[in-house]
């Protein structure tokens, strides 16, 4: 992938030597806290037995393996990808390149790798600095002289920096051109780096920055992995002052965390975040959270107090528990005493007490049937009361051997209707003639006389009630049925949903059409008794329709629809140049209507008879009382003609719908 350059970044290179050592003049006394002397004395005998080993005496530094926590003084070690130089004297970068040990494959490594490639861009255009955007960050390559001591670069942002301060030593022990090579990371790049330090969080207070050296000679691009400089490099990271907890820290690669060796914080009196560094790597000013002294000690758990919260909550338990069992119990348990209110005469209030008994009684057969015997404690003065209730309702057993019934029992009247849960069996005639008796008694106590008399009963003819009444027409809409609805008011049409069944209503013209109650919208609101001719069919799928687009209408076919939403997806049939064909589209429901082609087989509604098949005659699109296409025979633009049964009629567009079976 091809990243564009950042053409806003600008570098700059300053060749003043004082100014360098009037920079450093203020950080002389950290140098000893990133170069401890007992570091750099061992690293001085090892460098001396080393050449007593080679014997070469050729008095060249040597490096330790990288991930080792000694520093070497001054030390520099090079890994490098060679370019092969045609006749012109220009270089080309292998696809390979090569990396330090335990860099490879890791997020360092792959900033290394880009770092390195705008690094030969700049070698092969003979540029003397060069910034490119890549997936990490923004890279700039600048060619150090033999007098350069400072680099700025400016940030993307426009209102922050990147000051580099350069010891000299640094451009006597390069052998050929060096560059300087600073990425400022995304934000992204550097929160994905891992935050842990061992028990500790790292939270990153600035932006991240790598920074690295390479030379060229002769074609050849090393990369310098320096490290334990005496001299430190000077690194301005931040625009922003520090505040009290902040730390240069650095990202090792060989660990996988952040750490603060070879980084200090500097104090000066020059705006911004300084840090000076004995080595190379990703730097950034970060602070520590001790998450292992975050809790005060007084809020530690000990073993005594453990013990004592166990304690506590068992004897809690102890209590709670019982007390919840038996509250349990008391809610569940059927009662066995309690008290009644009776409103009587006046809404006046009698309390009266029940009490409950299980009785065992026994029944044919040997079982056992549980009842409860309710008492009711009833004194003498609430008797008058009882005769002034409007209605008792009492369930009893008449017959051990009969069916059970249940007797409604009122002031007026006396009547018993059959229980549905026990079957019917053969009754006394004792009890049969109780009953009629009651009968005839009920019948004397309204003062009406229901016997029929004689010489009438033969005039008497057996009828149908429902033959009398009208028959209902078929349905026009299901319930729940999806259609669309007009709205008046706003002037355009909208999906709902049809709810429960339809009330038939006489015209003027005779005819019978059914009004629906419809959910609308969105938002459900319920719509009542809305006519038939403000509710069309919903389009199904593939169903010929017109749908507007930026004003203007053409022919497409209906796919899907997502009522709830509003919204219907269709295909445009039509190729023109602002819709091409057969895209499909997401529109309104406002924006579409249906449309009918001649020949076109549809249904219509023709009331008792339902929907029935019949064929369209002419072209028509369905406009909602809005004429889309002027007629030319003067005929209203709601009406279709179609052909029933060998008639030519013109009907409502209202009453007429696309055949379910699809006409491609």
């Amino acid at each position: 992938m091809e990243f564009p350059r950042e053409p806003t970044r600008s570098t700059q290179c300053h060749n003043s030597r004082p100014n360098l050592e009037d920079q450093l003049q203020h950080f002389e006394h950290f140098v000893d806290l990133l170069e401890p002397k007992s570091h750099r004395d061992h690293g001085d005998q090892q460098q001396q037995l080393q050449q007593q080993q080679d014997g070469n005496g050729s008095g060249r530094e040597e490096c330790y393996p990288a991930g080792t926590h000694t520093p070497c003084k001054n030390s520099l070690r090079t890994s490098s990808t060679t370019f092969s130089s045609s006749t012109t004297s220009s270089s080309t970068l292998l696809n390979s390149v090569q990396l330090p040990e335990g860099v490879s494959g890791t997020a360092a490594g792959n900033i290394l790798v880009q770092s390195l490639s705008i690094a030969s861009e700049a070698v092969s255009k003979d540029e003397a600095s060069l910034s490119q955007g890549t997936p990490s960050g923004v890279v700039t390559v600048v060619k150090l002289s033999s007098t350069s001591d400072q680099v700025r670069i400016n940030r993307t942002d426009g209102g922050s920096e990147v000051v580099v301060l350069l010891p000299a030593a640094l451009n006597n022990l390069a052998e050929g051109n060096l560059m300087l090579v600073v990425t400022d990371l995304l934000p992204s790049v550097g929160e994905s780096f891992p935050k842990n330090k061992g028990a500790d969080i790292i939270l990153l207070n600035s932006p991240v920055v790598e920074i690295s050296f390479v030379q060229e000679s002769q074609g050849e691009v090393s990369v310098l992995e320096v490290k334990g400089l005496t001299d430190p490099v000077i690194i301005k990271i931040s625009e922003k002052a520090p505040v009290a907890g902040d730390e240069c820290v650095y990202f090792d690669p060989l660990v996988d965390a952040w750490s603060t060796d070879g980084a200090q914080l500097l104090v000066s009196n020059d705006p911004g975040s300084w840090c000076a560094v004995s080595h190379t790597s990703i730097f950034a000013i970060a602070q520590k959270i001790p998450f292992g002294n975050a809790l005060p000690t007084e809020l530690a758990v000990k073993e005594n107090s453990y013990f004592i919260a166990v304690l506590l909550t068992f004897t809690l338990c102890c209590f709670t528990v019982p007390a919840v069992y038996v509250w349990l119990r008391r809610r569940f348990k059927a009662p066995s005493t309690g008290k009644a209110y009776l409103t009587c005469k006046g809404r006046k209030a009698r309390p009266i007490t029940f009490s409950m008994t299980k009785v065992v009684s026994e029944k044919e057969g040997g079982g056992t049937d549980g009842k409860v015997l309710v008492k009711w404690d009833v004194t003498p003065d609430v008797l008058p009361d009882l005769d002034n209730l409007k209605l008792r309702h009492v369930s009893t057993e008449l017959s051990t051997k009969g069916r059970e019934v249940i007797r409604v029992k009122s002031l007026k009247s006396a009547s018993f209707e059959e229980s549905p849960r026990s079957p019917i069996t053969p009754r006394s005639p004792e009890r049969s003639f109780d009953r009629s008796a009651r009968s005839e008694q009920s019948e004397s106590s309204f003062g009406i006389d229901a016997s029929v008399p004689m010489d009438r009963e033969d005039s008497m003819v057996v009828c149908n009630v429902d033959d009398l009444l009208p028959p209902i027409a078929p349905e026009a809409y299901r319930d729940g049925e999806m259609v669309l609805y007009w709205s008046q008011s706003l002037q355009q049409c909208a999906s709902a949903v049809i709810v429960g069944k339809g009330t038939f209503c006489s015209c003027e013209d005779g005819d019978t059409w059914p009004a629906y109650d419809c959910r609308v919208g969105r938002h459900q609101q319920l719509r009542c008794q809305v006519p038939l001719n403000l509710l069309r069919p919903a389009p199904h799928v593939g169903e010929k329709i017109v749908v507007q687009i930026r004003g203007k209408w053409f022919p497409a076919r209906f796919m899907a629809s997502f009522f709830f939403l509003q919204v219907a997806q269709v295909a445009v049939e039509a190729a023109t140049l602002d819709v091409p064909e057969s895209d499909e589209l997401q529109v309104p429901f406002h924006c579409i209507r249906r449309r009918f082609s001649k020949g076109q087989t549809c249904e219509v509604y023709r009331g008792q008879d339902g929907w029935v098949s019949a064929r369209v005659e002419e072209d028509k699109v369905d406009g909602f009382h809005v004429s889309l296409v002027e007629d030319a025979d003067g005929s209203s633009p709601g009406e279709v003609l179609v052909s029933l049964a060998g008639e030519m009629l013109r009907l409502p567009l209202s009453l007429v719908r696309a055949s379910s079976v699809l006409e491609i």
